[in-house]
């Protein structure tokens, strides 16, 4: 479908790897903006101590980075770097020591786990060509990883993050639409593995000490309902799923829904939150009562969003100034900021109440 083709292409062509530091001047936000030639931020990931950010992108001269922004002072550095091959989608490990991301060098992919201090990479899990490893999740029990094959389908793999066994079997969905990665989510207990299956339309869950895999919940019918990423909640109350849905009851074209569920994990039926257009990434506060979302959708729907989980009211917090900015990545902290990338190219925050919006770090123009 529409989104679905983008954003396999997404996963499978941006990259990112570095080593170089840049410094922002917080008090100047408008004089470093305009300080001459920027990189690109593909994607970003705060550590679960809420003190770094691990950013992947790419620098002005097309080195491919991954930085650890220090959010304390706004340093950063590049452990990880390439001119040729790509990184894509890092993870933290639960002690805020590793970052684990996926490689593409020459048509050889990679799970590589980066020791942020400096003091070592070392590789999971590599091949070339098929199957396609996507979205690593570093957990408390190894590295989460969706495989895409055109022989098996979409399966959900567990692997050890000291790369000494091979990677194990969890799940697979066999009623797959097509070529797309399971989207997958660690549970708050750190013990089940929640995911979701798009033919089937239902939220599943796997135990990871006993294998076994049972239905959480179903949808109501639609031709069509995909989501790329799932978040469930920190009280293990909730899953959050950011979906597209179409419906072709007699027309040739689909009528294309982008939706925003909210499901029980006691089984309970799932809730309509909101609709949301082109709806990109979420984040939980840390009380589990409300989601920050992010939208690269039309000029009036771009920005950070804020949903109350009880009522689903809606609050905009952040809105673009001009029709290139894109708002992507919140990650929502302990002391109430908001964590977001702006324009593909500078890392900020941001108060839960839309004010006190601060530059904490742009890419540097070369590595």
């Amino acid at each position: 479908m529409r989104v679905r083709l983008y954003a396999l292409a997404t996963l499978m062509l941006l990259g990112i790897v570095g080593l170089s530091s840049c410094r922002a001047d917080r008090g100047s936000p408008g004089r470093l903006e305009e300080s001459g030639p920027r990189g690109t931020i593909h994607g970003a990931a705060m550590s679960p101590d809420f003190s770094r950010v691990a950013v992947a992108g790419r620098s002005w001269d097309g080195m491919q980075h991954l930085w650890i922004v220090d959010l304390m002072d706004g340093s950063a550095a590049s452990v990880l770097k390439t001119a040729s091959g790509s990184i894509t989608g890092p993870s933290w490990s639960p002690d805020s020591r590793e970052v684990v991301v996926k490689t593409i060098e020459g048509g050889r992919q990679s799970l590589l786990v980066v020791h942020v201090a400096g003091t070592g990479i070392r590789e999971l899990v590599s091949n070339q060509g098929s199957p396609l490893w996507l979205v690593p999740r570093y957990g408390p029990r190894g590295v989460l990883i969706s495989r895409v094959s055109r022989d098996d389908g979409n399966s959900l793999w567990l692997v050890p993050a000291q790369g000494d066994s091979p990677p194990s079997w969890l799940a697979q969905c066999d009623d797959f639409l097509d070529l797309n990665p399971l989207a997958a989510a660690w549970a708050a207990t750190g013990q089940h593995v929640v995911f979701y299956c798009s033919n089937s339309q239902h939220l599943r869950e796997v135990n990871l000490l006993t294998r076994e895999s049972r239905v959480i919940t179903g949808f109501p019918s639609a031709t069509g309902r995909e989501t790329y990423y799932i978040f469930p909640s920190p009280d293990g109350r909730w899953v959050l799923l950011p979906c597209e849905e179409w419906y072709t009851p007699e027309t040739v074209e689909p009528d294309f829904v982008d939706t925003v569920w909210l499901a029980p994990t006691d089984g309970g039926e799932p809730r309509l939150l909101a609709q949301f257009p082109y709806r990109i990434e979420a984040a939980w506060s840390p009380d589990s009562r409300h989601v920050v979302m992010s939208s690269a959708g039309g000029l009036q729907a771009r920005g950070l969003v804020v949903l109350n989980v009880d009522s689903g009211d809606a609050r905009r917090i952040t809105g673009p100034d001009r029709l290139d900015q894109v708002v992507l990545g919140p990650s929502w902290t302990a002391d109430g900021t908001i964590y977001f990338v702006r324009d593909r190219g500078s890392l900020r925050g941001i108060q839960a109440d839309g004010t006190a919006e601060e530059l904490i770090w742009v890419v540097p123009g070369t590595g």
